[in-house]
């Protein structure tokens, strides 16, 4: 089944997530998940929406709906490798998580901000983090 990107943007209250498929090489789709179904999404003009560039699905997408985001990719290694055996689904669900620092918000040449390591996050400042800053020789 698929959802035109104006019914997904009055529905986003019941997406639950959003999964972007690596289907080729260069060439992502966009599924949305409402009530545990998982609907293929497709431009207002009934087209399914696919991009070539992995960031540019990833903002057409974080428009409809403010949802978990997850990439997934399917491996052809089964079939590569010459297995004789009937190949499973070798597929794989990554939740795609931004850090502020790897977005652009944090930048690491500021000297206010500082990575804490045992949180494993960019603070701005280091009075948020208790953990001594460590020592260049």
């Amino acid at each position: 089944m698929k959802i035109t990107e104006k019914r997904l943007k009055r529905r986003a209250i019941e997406v639950e997530r959003i999964v972007i498929e690596s289907v080729d090489l260069s060439l992502y789709l966009a599924h949305a998940v409402i009530n545990g179904e998982e609907m293929v999404i497709a431009e207002n003009n009934g087209k399914l929406l696919k991009t070539h560039n992995l960031l540019a699905m990833k903002r057409r997408v974080k428009a409809l709906a403010n949802c978990e985001l997850f990439l997934r990719q399917q491996s052809a290694y089964d079939e590569m490798v010459g297995h004789s055996y009937a190949a499973s689904a070798n597929t794989m669900e990554i939740p795609w998580v931004v850090s502020r620092y790897l977005s652009g918000s944090i930048s690491a040449r500021d000297p206010r901000h500082r990575y804490c390591a045992p949180t494993r996050a960019w603070l701005r400042d280091s009075a948020n983090c208790s953990h001594p800053r460590p020592r260049h020789a």
